[in-house]
């Protein structure tokens, strides 16, 4: 994970449904190295339409099931619950699954995350449907600051 270190800003994208236009975005982000470098916090300022939220997402490794793990909460998306992933573990590239619920139906949501040409951070967000379907929610191209 040692590609997603530093401090990164950008444009953003959220997609709040497939006919309707994409709201703009900005966000700042940092990744560390905490607790002994076992794992990577992320800690982000951003807005959406001009007003702010903030965030903060823990990223480790699960070596003996060969996994990504994150635990992500905002607040904006997850509220006063956090999300936990999983994902396969991958040398230069992040992606991880979690699960939330909407009402009584439990969604899906996917974070990936990968190093993009020259110095930026590709980052791509999918919210999934009970029924399996991803859609892109937010997507941006970060530059290294």
């Amino acid at each position: 994970m040692n590609f997603l270190l530093g401090k990164w800003s950008g444009e953003t994208k959220t997609f709040m449904g497939p006919e309707v236009p994409p709201q703009m975005g900005t966000m700042d982000v940092e990744f560390k190295e905490i607790i002994e470098g076992l794992f990577v916090e992320q800690t982000y300022a951003a807005t959406l339409d001009g007003k702010p939220h903030v965030g903060q997402c823990i990223f480790g490794k699960d070596e003996r099931t060969s996994e990504a793990t994150a635990y992500w909460m905002d607040s904006f998306h997850t509220g006063a619950a956090a999300i936990s992933f999983r994902g396969p573990l991958q040398e230069n590239a992040l992606s991880v699954n979690g699960l939330w619920y909407a009402g009584d139906e439990q969604w899906g949501w996917r974070m990936d995350l990968k190093p993009g040409a020259g110095k930026t951070l590709e980052l791509r967000h999918f919210i999934v449907t009970p029924g399996g379907e991803a859609a892109l929610a937010i997507e941006g191209i970060l530059k290294k600051a």
